[in-house]
């Protein structure tokens, strides 16, 4: 993934988890969250705005409006999924390259 520091970070992520039945799992009782930090550091940048668009397809939304204050360079997310009885499933980790723009 590759932003440009600045930018709103919008996404639209779908996630992957089944029922021992292979059916997708209705995710409607959990919560959803995420953070980015910077590599190698583990500096929290920014905790996304993370919302269901339908939770029985498994669609969220994944938002960050402030991007200005990154650094320059590798940055690493993961989406945390939290069931009503607060275990939490993570994604895998996603690198994101930081880079600059020319307009600012």
């Amino acid at each position: 993934m590759k932003i440009r520091r600045g930018d709103t970070w919008d996404f639209v992520g779908q996630a992957q988890l089944k029922e021992f039945n292979g059916a997708l799992a209705d995710l409607s009782a959990c919560s959803i969250k995420s953070e980015v930090r910077a590599c190698p550091s583990g500096k929290l940048l920014a905790k996304a705005t993370c919302e269901w668009i339908d939770a029985s397809a498994q669609t969220f939304s994944h938002k960050i409006d402030d991007t200005s204050h990154w650094p320059i360079g590798a940055a690493m997310l993961d989406i945390v999924i939290v069931n009503s009885d607060g275990r939490e499933i993570s994604s895998d980790v996603a690198l994101i390259d930081v880079v600059g723009r020319v307009t600012l």
